[in-house]
């Protein structure tokens, strides 16, 4: 086999190599963009409703339930932002939504009370970390934290989370934030 049979092979191999890659990652942008258009008007008429932006509630969804509106985790979370049956029916009562405790797997409730409850965070946090830490560890993990020298020298900013798990959630919900500000 002669070296220019070689370099030949060698090239067809990494442009098919580039082609399928190519392939992939426009299926893969495609059918994000198809999932996300479905739910795109709750989400301009939450984020315009509660003051959240639009990629941040994309962003939690992605996160949360990449985008399955069915989606129920061990710990109960429901729907597309994984919104537990007490934190629903408490946003609901709070703002006087018109929704009850079955409508949490309907994608323009969850979405509406999800960001509702992002808003009520930002009411109750100084930044976005410290609101995303609350939607993913709880309210109270996040004040006891805040209270705590080790992880926050002014009471309002965390400068350390304790669980692993919620750390890599706030970097993973940032990461689509970026996305999908884009």
């Amino acid at each position: 086999m002669s070296i220019l049979y070689k370099h030949k092979a060698l090239r067809f191999l990494r442009i098919s190599i580039c082609l399928i890659l190519s392939i992939f990652f426009i299926s893969v942008i495609f059918f994000n963009i198809i999932k996300t258009k479905k739910y795109e008007q709750y989400i301009r008429d939450a984020s315009n409703e509660f003051s959240v932006e639009r990629s941040l509630i994309f962003a939690v969804i992605k996160t949360e339930s990449n985008f399955n509106k069915d989606a129920v985790s061990k710990r109960e979370a429901y729907g597309l932002m994984q919104i537990t049956k007490p934190t629903f029916i408490y946003i609901v009562n709070l703002r006087n939504l018109p929704y009850v405790e079955e409508d949490i797997l309907t994608p323009s409730a969850n979405i509406r009370v999800g960001s509702a409850y992002l808003s009520y965070l930002f009411k109750k946090f100084h930044t976005e970390a410290e609101v995303l830490a609350a939607y993913n560890a709880g309210e109270g993990n996040v004040k006891e934290w805040l209270s705590d020298k080790q992880y926050s020298l002014d009471g309002k900013t965390l400068i350390k989370i304790p669980f692993a798990e919620t750390r890599k959630y706030i970097n993973k919900v940032r990461f689509y934030k970026k996305f999908y500000k884009e």
